[in-house]
């Protein structure tokens, strides 16, 4: 609990900061500006303008929040390495994994948003050894409760393979030590 308080906290300071970010969105396609960002090795600006465009979707529903949520998932498959390595941007997504509740769930955005960050979390860490604790922890909340994003069969590439994480083999039973 405390983890998810402090997890809270940290998304908090962050949509704060998305401020001063939202008006450079209107970039008729922001990918270029991230792409751009991220290759000069601006990862914090990089990282803002993705979890701006994410606030910025999270707030409304039309025309231009779906053409920026395309932008992202364009940017997602010409470098995913972005979406891994700025930890704003995982967190951001994650949190969109583990706030949704049944009602909100009933608007057409969130689902879009909940798809997508499933999407480009997968984009992100497909190739990765190893996968953030708090979307582990994300999966067996909605898995064990509410169900509202792991069965869904849009989501199903990122599910696969955060079970994949137990689907290990049993631990070998150690021999008996000899006797004295």
């Amino acid at each position: 609990a405390a983890a998810v308080a402090e997890f809270g906290r940290r998304q908090a300071a962050a949509e704060a900061r998305l401020s001063s970010v939202l008006d450079d969105i209107r970039d008729p396609d922001p990918c270029t500006s991230i792409l751009a960002a991220f290759a000069r090795g601006d990862t914090q600006r990089a990282g803002l303008l993705i979890t701006a465009i994410i606030a910025r979707v999270r707030a409304g529903n039309s025309k231009r929040e779906t053409a920026l949520m395309l932008s992202l998932l364009v940017c997602a498959k010409q470098n995913a390495k972005i979406f891994a390595q700025i930890p704003s941007v995982v967190d951001t997504l994650v949190l969109l994994l583990r706030r949704p509740t049944p009602q909100s769930l009933k608007s057409r955005g969130n689902t879009n948003l909940i798809m997508l960050a499933c999407a480009l979390l997968w984009h992100a860490l497909q190739h990765e050894d190893r996968w953030p604790a708090d979307l582990v922890e994300a999966f067996l909340e909605d898995a064990l409760g509410e169900c509202t994003w792991t069965t869904r069969p849009e989501t199903q590439l990122l599910v696969r393979n955060i079970e994949t994480a137990f689907s290990s083999a049993p631990a070998p039973i150690p021999a008996p030590a000899p006797a004295p």
